[in-house]
């Protein structure tokens, strides 16, 4: 498998004849010119010999080549031209798992470390992790692999005590070199009984796709996925119950519909992030609170809670985080206490918001408390460049109360246009300021000026900003931008 540097490239002619691309000078000074150039191009050849290969990062992707295993569904496989069709296995086992709600299932998947100075690279590795329901009512663990190559070590483990599979890829000895280059596809299925228990599952790998099927009906009290170079999809009641789903990738996409739990977290550096919650059918006892935080560097976020089911939602304090440096954000949100939209980049941010209110609902996500005769939300909005639009729909009470709600909003923009609605419910002050954009503020009752001096009607165009109130609450909202247009409706228009 291994070449030599010279018949690799690794002095690159370019290198090896920078002297003879020189146009010499006319005059007397051409061998002074041509010496000069010696001193630079002769280090350089000499560098390039010693260290001139190229740095290669790991390559991941979809399965190298076509395979007849059950382990993989056919939407998992593609053919990978650089890999080649001469395959063998070096491994096809299956361990007994078992479900209970004191055991734990790891699934690691690592590439080895390079020892500097060797000419090693990593064999470009793909395939799968898969979660099924099992045909009986046994669970197992379906592991294959197979590799291009016999000469690629692949270490492989399987603790029955901790349930802990590990596979672990190292480098080898590779030079640029025409197809097929080395090679790994990796296929595990995880079988799933029905209404099985696990007190942890994590699934860690570096290169494969993940994959949780329908209408598993696990339970999980944490459910860690994580991948580097791969996608993470979790399908309708894969998860039932539980406390804590967290999905991870760096480069790739996420799909999750996900049960209403305690702590929901997914984050993208480079892909969609796409979220869907949804209430389970056994609502179960109440929570102290349920947080959902959904976030990605580059890419587009579209997060959906159960607003339609909103009466019968487990009474919870709802925390809502969405951020993005860069993309787009679609996001129907519950919220009690706190809510967090953030967006740097330039993209849009589309968000409705219902607030699920309480009795004894009290005080934010940072500890501040409010006026004990009302209920009181926060929410915060800060998009540094693209246009906001912010719904807030009319709250919905779990249980009785004689307590009023009070909503405390800030909402920042640089230089888009931002667009608030709050339902009629809302009753408070407001603050609106631009540097330079426009404001419109307009709904039933929404007075100018503070309280003190009684409303006026005036043309609000003309302001670079302005206050007003509406009713006699204790909500405060207060929104700024420095060139983008700002637009308030309060109730009805």
């Amino acid at each position: 498998m291994a070449k030599s540097p010279e018949s690799q490239g690794l002095l690159d002619p370019k290198f090896q004849s920078t002297t003879d691309r020189v146009v010499t000078p006319k005059r007397c000074n051409a061998r002074r010119f041509i010496r000069a150039i010696l001193w630079v191009a002769v280090p350089v050849l000499i560098f390039f010999s010693f260290f001139g290969g190229k740095t290669v990062l790991p390559k991941f992707g979809r399965p190298c080549h076509g395979t007849s295993s059950d382990l993989q569904s056919p939407s998992l496989q593609s053919p990978d031209a650089i890999c080649g069709t001469s395959f063998q296995t070096i491994l096809d086992d299956s361990y007994p798992v078992s479900f209970s709600p004191s055991d734990d299932l790891f699934i690691n998947q690592s590439q080895g470390k390079r020892r500097r100075g060797h000419w090693r690279r990593d064999p470009h590795v793909s395939g799968s992790v898969q979660v099924i329901r099992s045909s009986g009512p046994e669970g197992k663990l379906d592991v294959k692999i197979e590799v291009n190559d016999e000469d690629i070590p692949v270490h492989t483990s399987w603790d029955a005590e901790t349930q802990y599979l590990r596979i672990r890829v190292e480098a080898v000895d590779f030079f640029d070199e025409p197809p097929p280059r080395p090679c790994v596809d990796i296929h595990a299925v995880l079988h799933v009984p029905s209404d099985a228990e696990l007190r942890n599952l994590k699934i860690e790998v570096t290169a494969l796709d993940v994959a949780l099927e329908e209408n598993l009906g696990l339970t999980a009290e944490e459910a860690i996925l994580t991948t580097v170079v791969g996608s993470l999809d979790v399908a309708p009641n894969a998860i039932k119950s539980g406390g804590r789903i967290a999905l991870t990738t760096v480069s790739g996409n996420i799909r999750g519909s996900l049960p209403l739990l305690q702590t929901l977290e997914s984050f993208s550096a480079s892909g969609k992030n796409e979220i869907d919650v949804y209430r389970t059918e056994k609502r179960g006892d109440d929570i102290p609170k349920a947080t959902l935080t959904v976030s990605t560097v580059s890419g587009n976020l579209k997060v959906r809670d159960p607003l339609d089911d909103a009466a019968h939602l487990p009474k919870a304090d709802y925390v809502r985080r969405v951020s993005t440096v860069s993309g787009n954000i679609d996001a129907a949100l519950l919220f009690g206490s706190y809510a967090d939209i953030s967006a740097v980049g330039g993209g849009r941010v589309d968000t409705t918001l219902l607030p699920i209110l309480f009795d004894s609902l009290s005080g934010n996500d940072e500890g501040e408390r409010g006026d004990e005769d009302f209920v009181h939300s926060w929410l915060k909005s800060d998009v540094t460049s693209g246009n906001v639009g912010i719904e807030v729909l009319e709250p919905v009470w779990l249980g009785e109360s004689d307590k009023k709600w009070a909503l405390r909003s800030g909402h920042g923009g640089v230089s888009g246009n931002v667009e608030i609605r709050l339902p009629d419910a809302w009753e408070g002050t407001f603050a609106v300021g631009t540097l330079t954009g426009r404001i419109s503020v307009s709904g039933k009752d929404v007075q100018l000026g503070t309280r003190q001096e009684g409303g006026e009607k005036v043309d609000m165009s003309a302001f670079r900003s302005i206050r007003g109130y509406k009713g006699d609450g204790e909500s405060r909202l207060s929104a700024e931008t420095t060139t983008g247009n700002i637009k308030v409706v309060i109730g009805q228009e």
